[in-house]
C-alpha cells in the first residue's frame, strides 16, 4: 500500500469517478481531499483549504486510487483492438482532467477505426469533401472555398461541420468570422450584419471594435453598395505590387477590397480624427498642465488603437502608426526631463562629497541618496525603452540614448553598492 496509518482502519477503494481520499471523524464529519499522515497529525488538503486533526479524532481514512491509477486499470481491462473500449477509456480520461492521456487514446481509437465519428469530433476533426481534417486544416480549406466563392458549400456543409465540434472560444470566433464573410460576399447583407454584430458581442476588446465597425457599415449601407470617394489603397502608401486598387465610384461591399476601403474610411473618420484632436489639445496644455496632457495622450492612444483595430488585416493596416510614434516621442521627452533631473541630483551630491569632512554616517546617507536618484533614473530609462522599442526605426536615437545611459547608471550603482557594503 502506498500510504499507511496505524490505529486507523484503512480501506482501499476503486471508483469510476475519483474525487480524492475520504477522512471520516469520530464526531461524524467527513472531508474529501488528499490525506496524509505525519506522526499523530492527519492532514487533508482540499480545493478550498487544508485542515489538520489528531489521529485520536479520526474514525477512518479511505484512500482512493489517483486518476492515473484508475486510468491504468481501465486501460489494462480494455481490448486493444476495440475502438469502443478504447474510446470509453479515453472519454473517462477526458472527463477526469487527464487531457493529455485522453487525446493520446483518441488517436489510438481512430487508428483502430478511422471513421469513429465521436473520437474525431473530440479531436476537433471535421469531415470535408469525404475526408477527415484537423481543425486548422479545416479552417484553411474553408478560407480557400470562400476565396473560390463556393458559398453554398460553405454554408450548407463546411461551416455546420465545424460548428458541430466542441470548439474553444477563439476557434468558434474564427469559424463565425468565415460564416459572416460568406454571407457578405454571397450578397446576404442582412445575415452578414447580424453575424458581424454577434461577433462584436462575443469577442470583446479591440476585436469587437472591428466587428462592430463592419456591422455599422452594413447598417449605413443596407443595400450592400458603398461609394468610394478616394482611390484605395491610397497611392502614397503603395509599394509596387500586383494587388489591385479600387477606383472612385459605387462598389459592392461583397468585394473584400471594397470592405477594406470602407473600414479605412470609417477608422479615419471616427477614430483617427478624434485621436488627432485629443493629441492637439494635449500639445497645447502640456506646458501648463502636464498631468491633464498625459490624460489626453492616453485617450488619444486609445483612439489610435481603435483605428488600427478597425483596419487590421486590410490592405492599409497600422494607419495610426505615425501618431503612436509622436505620442511615444512626447512621453519620452517628458520622461527624459525627469531622468535628467535625477542625474543632476547625483552629480550635485557627487560634487559635494569632497568639499568638506563628514562623518561616516553622513557619508553613507549621501551615498544612499545617490542610489535613490540612480534607481529613479534607471526606472525612467526602462520606461523610455518600453515606449520606444515598438518603433525601433522611428525612435532609434531615443533607444540608443536610453541604452547607453542605462549602462552607465548600472555601472555607477555597482560602485556605490560596493562602497556601501565596505562601510558596514
Amino acid at each position: 500500500m502506498r500510504r499507511t496509518i496505524t490505529a486507523v482502519c484503512v480501506v482501499a477503494l476503486l471508483a469510476s469517478s475519483v474525487q480524492g481520499d475520504r477522512l471520516d471523524l469520530l464526531d461524524g464529519r467527513t472531508f474529501e481531499g488528499l490525506v496524509s499522515v505525519d506522526g499523530d497529525t492527519v492532514t487533508v488538503k482540499m480545493t478550498y483549504g487544508t485542515l489538520q486533526f489528531s489521529q485520536r479524532e479520526v474514525a477512518r481514512i479511505v484512500y482512493m486510487d489517483t486518476p492515473e491509477e484508475v486510468l491504468a486499470k481501465k486501460l489494462a481491462a480494455a481490448a486493444p483492438d476495440s475502438a469502443e473500449d478504447l474510446f470509453a477509456v479515453a472519454k473517462w480520461a477526458l472527463d477526469n482532467a487527464l487531457d493529455r492521456q485522453g487525446k493520446q487514446l483518441l488517436a489510438k481509437v481512430i487508428t483502430v477505426d478511422p471513421d469513429h465519428a465521436e473520437a474525431r469530433r473530440r479531436l476537433l476533426h471535421a469531415r470535408i469533401d469525404g475526408k477527415w481534417h484537423a481543425f486548422d486544416q479545416s479552417l484553411e480549406l474553408a478560407r480557400g472555398k470562400l476565396q473560390a466563392r463556393r458559398y453554398e458549400d460553405l454554408l450548407g456543409k463546411v461551416i455546420p461541420a465545424l460548428k458541430a465540434l466542441p470548439l474553444a472560444s477563439a476557434q468558434r470566433t474564427a469559424v463565425d468570422d468565415i460564416r459572416a464573410r460568406t454571407y457578405l460576399q454571397g450578397g446576404r447583407v442582412d445575415d452578414a450584419r447580424g453575424a458581424f454584430s454577434a461577433l462584436a458581442e462575443q469577442t470583446g476588446g479591440l476585436a469587437a471594435v472591428r466587428y462592430a465597425a463592419i456591422a455599422a457599415i452594413l447598417v449605413e449601407y443596407s443595400d450592400g453598395m458603398y461609394v468610394v470617394n478616394k482611390v484605395y489603397p491610397p497611392q502614397a502608401t503603395l509599394v509596387p505590387t500586383k494587388n489591385p486598387s479600387l477606383d472612385v465610384g459605387p462598389a459592392s461591399l461583397s468585394r473584400p477590397i471594397v470592405l477594406d476601403a470602407a473600414l479605412h474610411d470609417r477608422a479615419t473618420r471616427t477614430e483617427l480624427e478624434a485621436g488627432k484632436k485629443l493629441l492637439a489639445e494635449a500639445r497645447k496644455i502640456e506646458p501648463t498642465d502636464p498631468d491633464a496632457a498625459r490624460t489626453k495622450y492616453a485617450l488619444a492612444t486609445l483612439r489610435f488603437q481603435r483605428a488600427d483595430a478597425i483596419v487590421v488585416g486590410t490592405r492599409t493596416p497600422h494607419i495610426a502608426r505615425a501618431w503612436h510614434v509622436e505620442i511615444a516621442r512626447r512621453r519620452i521627452s517628458a520622461m527624459r526631463k525627469l531622468v535628467d533631473a535625477d542625474a543632476k541630483k547625483c552629480d550635485e551630491i557627487d560634487a559635494s562629497l569632497g568639499r568638506a569632512e563628514m562623518s561616516r554616517k553622513d557619508y553613507r546617507a549621501m551615498l544612499q541618496r545617490m542610489m535613490y536618484h540612480l534607481g529613479s533614473a534607471r526606472e525612467g530609462l526602462k520606461g523610455i525603452l518600453a515606449l520606444a522599442k515598438p518603433y525601433p526605426r522611428a525612435l532609434v536615437l531615443e533607444i540608443k540614448w536610453a541604452e547607453v545611459d542605462l549602462k552607465k547608471i548600472e555601472g555607477w550603482r555597482k560602485v556605490l553598492a560596493t562602497e556601501l557594503d565596505n562601510g558596514k
